[in-house]
């Protein structure tokens, strides 16, 4: 019998765990998920936010993290403080440095105003026909109702700065990347200058967009247990 293993999930910027249900659907029972949460009110910069989910995971033993988008840094960050602990970690259409660096200028104009207007802009694309599946549309209603633009705004802003290049070249543990075929929000640079420090990162490719963990669950839960099961 397969000894069970503990698979620490760090969410992308809503923070609310709610787009990994499809995927913890399909894990194994040997593959124990514990889901971490990132609070509406804050902290929402990464220095602070990792030394919370520090505090959270005391009690756990050995594990290995993923983390999607926004989560991917706080992983890094995991590794990096608890190399001793960490067994392997998983970045799922995640970055080291801002995927989009011609948007650091304007970081102190990303404000609760702008991120509502990109909301409402979302709310009306999701009701065109074949856009979205009706799990993915409940999904993303779940998110509107429980965080406010205020907190994306404030997390958007520390992804502007974030920079775990170094952390990533002295990392140990095993790294795999998992990426959307398709994904325009981050982008293949991202995972090219992931590569470029951990030369032995491995890679994996899920048919979709920067939601392809959600919408492609089967073959990401395939994916992750081939990579933690080979530990």
């Amino acid at each position: 019998m397969r000894q069970p293993v503990t698979l620490v999930l760090l969410p992308a910027l809503d923070g609310t765990g709610i787009f990994f249900e499809p995927l913890l659907e399909q894990l194994p029972p040997w593959v124990r998920p514990r889901v971490l949460k990132y609070p509406e009110h804050g902290p929402h910069d990464y220095a602070r936010l990792c030394a919370r989910i520090e505090a959270e995971l005391q009690g756990e033993g050995s594990y290995h993290v993923l983390g999607w988008s926004f989560g991917g840094p706080l992983a890094l960050m995991l590794a990096a403080r608890q190399p001793d602990r960490v067994r392997s970690v998983i970045l799922c259409a995640s970055f080291a440095t801002c995927p989009i660096p011609a948007l650091k200028p304007l970081r102190w104009c990303l404000r609760s105003p702008v991120v509502g207007l990109a909301r409402t802009l979302w709310r009306s694309r999701l009701l065109l026909p074949r856009v979205a599946s009706t799990r993915f549309r409940a999904a993303k209603k779940h998110t509107w109702l429980s965080v406010s633009s205020r907190a994306l705004a404030a997390r958007g802003r520390a992804i502007m700065t974030v920079d775990l290049r170094a952390a990533l070249r002295q990392q140990r543990a095993p790294l795999l990347y998992i990426a959307g075929t398709h994904d325009r929000v981050v982008r293949a640079r991202s995972l090219q200058e992931i590569q470029g420090c951990k030369a032995d990162a491995r890679v994996a490719y899920l048919s979709g967009d920067h939601y392809a963990l959600f919408s492609e669950a089967h073959s990401a839960a395939g994916q992750i247990c081939g990579f933690i099961g080979s530990d």
